[in-house]
């Protein structure tokens, strides 16, 4: 040991030597390697002083480059420069060809054009390129992005008009214009990464064409922070995660998760603060390593807010097994987007859960993976997949949910199933109704569960506010509470609806959510902004429906639809009642009509007065509602529909909203009259 000892403290002096002898009081020796292609025109090797700059005036062969001059050296203008001279040194003269790659760069776009001080082609390495962009008159610049457009998830590379850069590798510089009446949403990192890159900041616009609101960016690993989950986001930067309250629209910070509907108006931007929840330790855990992935077999901690890690030992976190949470200690849980599988009984007795934070992500679970957890009632659910079912029918529930999102008061809700949303025109209502109304068209599928609607409509009633009910013959419309796979196929683009439910109030919600993700795992994701192009925005379905040859048309079987009195279920009835309560206890008020109906499509029974005016008589006797129409005033024969008995073509669907307008005036000013 004391020979090595000896033989370092040569080296030091030796070296400490021949720094000294490079130069008198202080000097230090630097050296330009010479090559090929390099003139060195000054002095070569230079003396100077410790802490001064080492400079070498020369001359490269044009098209040429130096190869790596060496840590802390540069290159500019004719000059080798080394700052800050500590010690002697030796820099790597050896240069190389430049490469040349291509150039190329977006022109004239609707909202903008910009213009290159080097046209697009194949240009030499390092070659400074200076872009400037014009915004048109009725356009805004959002910024360059590289290889795609914003809209396409490419990402800013400058914010500026005016973007120089030298040519360090193939480049296509896309210049984002749009209108001025662009939403704009900013998105602040707050310590994270996207795609790997430490920025701080990231604007996404959103094409407005059909739909009112943007959506937030999904939970799929573009937006990242070491040793954190992303939660959603908030509209404040000292962030909070209680969604409860900071959804609500009078409450300063707003809580977004990832995928959800973000209330903007034209042209307004709003800035979007990513809420991180740091991962739980991975020794509160008991887990197994399988085939690459990791189980969570046991929650060991005592955290009231547990953070699954999405991976452990490097591995990815993609199972929760029977009895991992078992705490009464847990009170909120994050299911992140890793784990696909949660096995039943995977949450048992945690008398204290309350809320889950869960992902789109899950496809293999059923109702029985949480047991015996009383006061769970809230799921928030993060999207980590963009919609497949946009573009189908039932997929363009969100276009309903944003309206009712932003419709100001006093409004009217119309639920039902797709007897309304064939049969019934949200701009036509609000003329009738003399313009002092926003509607929304709620009416989806008749195998969808209404009283899900009316809950989800009671956390946007105001004082003033109506809901009107216009139920199909099927219990799904009156008053059952299983949920099937149609409603989260309506729900895609709006899965924050869920946040507004108690849960408990439902059942097969879990099962059917699993079911539902793993359908579309193999479908093509389409973006927020595709849409059922035959929907306006008031979500009625719009396209040409000519009116039909026949008045004794029928579809699917004649004689098929009856007015049936056990339709009336004690169980269901209570489901209802509660949700319509729900609406009146928010202060508005619900009202009662009827589906437009083929009357060929009614038994012969059905088709009686006798068999219409009792079903109208346990309505009135069973639900807290009040009924402001006949049946016989929805009963149209055959010529009127279009594809079904319950959907109207567009001559019977303005029938039914004249009708039911009519309805509605009357009814108000019945009661304006008692009142006086």
């Amino acid at each position: 040991m004391r020979a090595v000892k000896v033989i370092l403290l040569l080296a030091f002096c030796a070296f400490f030597l021949a720094s000294c002898s490079s130069g008198d009081n202080g000097y230090v020796t630097v050296m330009l390697t010479q090559s090929e292609y390099l003139n060195i025109i000054s002095e070569n090797p230079v003396r100077v002083r410790i802490g001064e700059d080492a400079v070498f005036e020369v001359e490269l062969k044009n098209g040429y480059k130096f190869d790596d001059l060496g840590s802390g050296a540069k290159y500019e203008n004719g000059r080798v420069v080394l700052e800050d001279v500590k010690y002697p040194a030796t820099l790597n003269g050896a240069t190389r060809k430049k490469n040349t790659y291509i150039y190329e760069y977006a022109g004239l776009s609707e909202y903008g054009n910009v213009s290159s001080s080097i046209m697009s082609g194949i240009v030499a390495e390092d070659t400074v390129i200076t872009l400037t962009a014009q915004p048109a008159e009725d356009g805004i610049f959002l910024g360059y992005s590289l290889d795609k457009a914003l809209s396409d998830g490419g990402e800013i590379v400058e914010y500026d008009t005016v973007y120089t850069f030298p040519v360090t590798d193939n480049v296509n510089v896309i210049p984002n214009f749009a209108s001025v009446h662009t939403k704009l949403l900013k998105y602040q990192l707050n310590g994270g990464e996207c795609n790997g890159a430490a920025i701080d900041t990231v604007t996404v616009s959103s094409d407005d064409s059909l739909y009112i609101l943007p959506n937030s960016q999904i939970c799929d690993g573009k937006f990242t922070r070491d040793g954190y989950a992303l939660l959603g986001y908030t509209t404040q930067p000292d962030g909070g995660r209680d969604p409860i309250t900071g959804r609500d629209a009078s409450s300063a910070n707003r809580f977004y998760g990832c995928g959800w509907n973000v209330v903007i108006g034209d042209g307004e931007t709003e800035d979007l603060y990513c809420l991180w929840a740091k991962y739980s330790p991975a020794e509160d855990f008991e887990y197994t390593l399988k085939n690459g992935s990791v189980a969570i077999n046991k929650y060991t901690g005592a955290d009231a807010f547990v953070v699954i890690p999405e991976y452990i030992d490097g591995s990815p976190v993609t199972e929760i097994t029977k009895d991992a949470f078992t705490s009464d200690a847990v009170e909120e849980v994050y299911i992140t987007r890793n784990i696909t599988t949660m096995r039943a009984n995977a949450f048992n007795g945690c008398a204290n859960l309350k809320r889950i934070y869960i992902c789109d992500s899950l496809i293999a679970a059923g109702d029985m993976c949480i047991t015996d957890c009383p006061q769970l009632s809230q799921m928030y659910i993060n999207a980590t997949y963009y919609p497949s079912m946009s573009y189908m029918l039932m997929g363009t529930g969100a276009i309903k949910f944003e309206r009712l999102m932003t419709a100001q008061s006093p409004k009217v809700m119309l639920i039902s199933g797709s007897s309304s949303l064939f049969g019934f025109y949200g701009e036509r209502f609000e003329e009738l109704t003399g313009g002092k109304y926003q509607v929304i068209n709620y009416g989806t599928h008749a195998n969808t569960i209404a009283t899900f609607y009316i809950e989800v409509c009671s956390r946007f009633t105001n004082p003033g506010d109506y809901l009107i009910a216009a139920p199909e013959m099927f219990i799904d419309q009156l008053g059952s509470n299983v949920v099937n796979n149609i409603l989260w196929q309506v729900f895609e683009g709006a899965l924050e609806a869920f946040s507004y439910v108690d849960i408990r109030n439902y059942s097969n919600i879990i099962s059917t959510f699993s079911a539902f993700n793993k359908s579309r795992q193999y479908m093509e994701a389409q973006s927020y902004e595709i849409g059922y192009k035959d929907f306006t925005k008031y979500g009625d379905y719009w396209s040409e429906r000519p009116k039909q040859r026949s008045e004794t048309y029928v579809t699917f079987g004649n004689g098929v639809l009856e007015y049936d009195l056990n339709l009336f279920r004690a169980k269901e009835i209570a489901q209802l009642n509660k949700a319509f309560n729900m609406i009146k206890e928010a202060g508005g008020k619900v009202y009662l009509s009827f589906a437009p109906t083929n009357v060929n499509g009614l038994s012969k029974r059905s088709q009686t007065e006798a068999a219409q005016r009792a079903y109208m008589d346990k309505i009135d006797e069973l639900l807290d509602a009040t009924r402001i129409s006949e049946i016989s005033t929805y009963l149209f024969t055959g010529q009127y529909f279009w594809d079904t008995d319950y959907h109207c073509g567009n001559e019977g669907a303005l029938m039914r909203t004249e009708r039911l307008a009519a309805d509605f005036l009357a009814q108000i000013e019945k009661e304006e009259g008692e009142r006086q």
